[in-house]
């Protein structure tokens, strides 16, 4: 297996084209929409909802991705530090690591929790369904930040200070309790997040240092694993360590490395098995590490410092062709037809390179 190393001395440069529109409300007055503009005493912001603080649920990317491209000074994620689908789904906590890349994206992050759900049951298994944040906490904090005058990192780092980020452990306990004796859902060992809270309380140090410990084993174990949405031409997985000058360390798993005259290019897969072209969503998923990847200063390859380019490779079982331009132009559906137009613009404008097949 591969193993690089990159750094980032600068702050994140980057130019968006495919910009959608978002619906704009004055205030939240039903459960938080996955992403929408609000207007707050004349404050604009751009705000996306996580479903889950794992980031590979439900397309986290493509929202960060859709509010990075609004004409806004903040772009905001709610994002719950916690989610227990109950005992016979998944758990999932908030990392450090997720905060440091968001605070790289100039992103505003607000931790939430979850007070509300519904009890869905198939076959056997009891789950929560349908949760929902604590909409009056949501809105103050979406006021707090509309006035917040400084920048992204400063913000989050505030909202991560041992005292407020406790806070917010010990509401999701009793929440997630209030929730099981209230709808019968059994919930995961309560034990799980009395751990969470206690390595926030030791020391944020030490959360960050046992945060990162989980993300390399997570890293370790994806270099393993195949995903559906990956047709990989090689077996060149690599691991892939990213380090910022806000001090964030970022693990990702790079689907394929390939080795050109000496340039070393990172590409980022997405393949469909049905279209010609994989889902608006994959896409906008994987340009969040493509945009990583380009803004790489440095690159080390076991050690060596190369050069190096990203790439995003789009594959599909339904064409053989290898000519990107065909298969957009023989697109039927034009706001499809324009977003793959406008990924070629975007390519081009921020140094990346777009390959097919």
């Amino acid at each position: 297996m591969l193993e690089l190393f990159g750094r980032i001395k600068r702050g994140l440069s980057y130019k968006i084209y495919n910009k959608i529109q978002l619906k704009e409300v004055g205030k939240i007055l039903s459960d938080v929409p996955s992403k929408f503009l609000i207007n707050i005493d004349g404050y604009k912001l751009a705000v996306c909802r996580w479903v889950s603080p794992k980031r590979t649920r439900s397309y986290p990317y493509a929202r960060i991705y859709d509010i990075m491209s609004q004409d806004v000074s903040k772009k905001v994620a709610i994002i719950p530090v916690v989610k227990d689908e109950g005992i016979d789904g998944d758990r999932d906590f908030l990392q450090w690591d997720t905060i440091s890349l968001l605070s790289l994206l100039g992103i505003y992050v607000i931790p939430a929790y979850y007070c509300r759900a519904s009890k869905r049951q198939i076959k056997n298994k009891v789950k929560f369904s349908n949760q929902q944040f604590n909409l009056k906490y949501i809105h103050h904090k979406l006021k707090e930040l509309a006035y917040y005058k400084s920048d992204a990192l400063h913000w989050n780092m505030k909202e991560f200070k041992k005292g407020n980020f406790l806070k917010i452990v010990k509401k999701v306990k009793e929440c997630y309790q209030m929730l099981s004796k209230t709808l019968g859902v059994k919930i995961h060992d309560p034990k799980g997040i009395d751990k969470y809270y206690s390595e926030i309380q030791g020391s944020i140090k030490n959360f960050i240092a046992l945060s990162r410990d989980r993300s390399k084993k997570a890293q370790r174990r994806e270099v393993k694993t195949k995903q559906p949405k990956e047709k990989i031409r090689s077996e060149k997985k690599a691991s892939i360590t990213i380090e910022n000058y806000l001090g964030g360390l970022y693990y990702f798993t790079i689907d394929e490395v390939e080795i050109r005259e000496n340039i070393v290019y990172l590409i980022e897969s997405k393949h469909s098995k049905s279209s010609s072209l994989p889902g608006v969503n994959d896409i906008k998923d994987g340009l969040i590490k493509v945009m990583l990847y380009q803004c790489i200063d440095e690159l080390y390859l076991e050690g060596k410092k190369v050069s190096h380019r990203a790439v995003l490779r789009l594959t599909s079982e339904t064409t053989q062709t290898t000519k990107i331009d065909k298969v957009i132009s023989s697109l039927r559906d034009g706001k499809r037809k324009q977003f793959f137009e406008n990924l070629l613009k975007e390519s081009k404008d921020n140094n990346f390179e777009v390959w097919y097949g």
